[in-house]
């Protein structure tokens, strides 16, 4: 995933688009699956990028 999302652990945060985090999943009883990498961008690149905000947080309404 590092590769893929050209993530650095090296680098100071400003020097990668992402951020690496780990974070708990759970499934939709609520039940606790796993902890994985996820990938947040600072609300600067995001700005800096265009990104715009989902409200909902799902991708296939837009």
């Amino acid at each position: 995933m590092d590769r893929l999302e050209d993530y650095h652990p090296e680098c100071h945060q400003t020097g990668n688009d992402y951020q690496r985090q780990k974070i708990d999943t759970f499934g939709l009883n609520g039940e606790y699956l796993w902890t994985v990498w996820s990938y947040l961008m600072l609300p600067e690149k995001v700005n800096l990028f265009g990104g715009k905000l989902l409200p909902s947080g799902f991708w296939t309404n837009h």
